[in-house]
């Protein structure tokens, strides 16, 4: 039988926010004794991306990384580890300037809980525990998160000497600031001058927009996703006006925007509506950024999207079980480890909270 270790935490979904306590424990269980260096524990928090780009005659890699959080805990010191369960019960703490996880197809922002048996001459036998994070951005902080955002285009369908009318078209969202499972509503004036084409349906779409920044050597690379979208399939005919309205609902689990332009990883938003106007004609499209943040705007009366939450175990329930009997060689006993939290620093430049 195999060492087996499983690790138990407060929260059955593991996400927590930046600056919040874990709680929980791990339970090792080996069949026989082991010759260790140390066993310990670990709390981690990176960024890491990569990709490469091929030529006719060469190829570049592009790669970087960050340490957001990394803090070590040795629970056991001696050259012999002695065959059992062993229980180590924890408790660590994310620091408030911490990220939100995300992912994507160049890189990621990653956190693991790591319990590390190191061994002489061999490999370790390392175990991982993914935890989510969730960095705290209360959008009735700034100001502007709750002002209103337009923009304007005009567009024209035909080129001399087929000439024809413009349409012009502005987009307005009362305020820019949402939260996920929360529905954005957008207006959308459309003045159809042109004597020839229809607009035969309007498409909105929430954009995320990934930015990777790697360091050897200094390059940018972009990723662009859809999140959302909703269709429209009212007409506007042509020499007529309408004034649309309608809604793009944000996903329950879209990462929060990066605020620090610092970070490896970035992520922001756009909500992109487009015209429809037929086969012959390309579609022309107008964006405005919004933000995401994890606190509603109060002054506004926000509209969720209920869903069913994952259940979580209360804190006072892990404190009832921090005594657990264990037996090693017959013996009956217990192992309690506090991991205490300690952040170090990662890179000059990731020091600055994403605030």
């Amino acid at each position: 039988m195999p060492t087996m270790c499983s690790f138990q935490l407060d929260r059955m979904d593991a996400v927590y926010n930046s600056g919040e306590y874990i709680h929980g424990r791990i339970v090792l269980k080996t069949e026989k004794l082991k010759r260790v260096n140390a066993v310990f524990v670990t709390l981690e928090g990176e960024a890491r991306v990569q990709w490469s780009l091929s030529g006719k005659t060469d190829s570049a890699n592009y790669c970087g990384h960050q340490q957001y959080l990394y803090t070590r805990t040795n629970v056991f010191d001696s050259p012999e580890f002695r065959a059992g369960t062993h229980v180590y019960v924890l408790r660590l703490r994310i620091p408030s300037g911490c990220p939100s996880s995300c992912k994507g197809p160049y890189g990621f922002i990653a956190y693991n809980i790591s319990l590390t048996i190191a061994k002489p001459w061999t490999f370790d036998e390392i175990f991982r525990k993914p935890i989510t994070v969730v960095q705290a951005l209360n959008l009735n902080h700034n100001p502007e998160y709750g002002l209103p955002i337009r923009d304007e285009n005009v567009k024209y369908l035909c080129n001399w000497p087929c000439t024809s009318g413009p349409i012009m078209y502005t987009l307005l969202l009362p305020y820019n600031g949402f939260v996920a499972r929360q529905q954005i509503t957008f207006f959308l004036e459309v003045d159809n001058q042109s004597p020839h084409y229809d607009i035969s349906s309007v498409e909105a779409s929430l954009k995320q927009h990934f930015i990777f920044l790697a360091r050897q050597p200094y390059k940018r690379n972009f990723y662009t996703k859809t999140l959302a979208k909703s269709i429209i399939t009212e007409r506007t005919l042509r020499l007529t006006k309408r004034m649309y309205q309608g809604t793009v609902c944000v996903p329950s689990d879209t990462p929060r925007s990066t605020l620090n332009p610092n970070y490896i990883v970035f992520v922001h938003y756009t909500l992109q509506v487009k015209l429809k106007t037929g086969y012959f004609h390309y579609d022309t499209d107008l964006s405005v950024p919004v933000v995401i943040g994890t606190i509603p705007l109060q002054q506004h009366g926000v509209q969720m999207v209920t869903t069913t939450q994952p259940r979580r175990i209360s804190t006072r329930d892990i404190s009832n079980i921090e005594e657990e009997d264990g037996d090693v060689a017959g013996e009956q006993w217990s192992v309690q480890a506090e991991i205490n939290q300690t952040e170090e620093d990662g890179e000059d430049d990731d020091d600055d909270d994403d605030d």
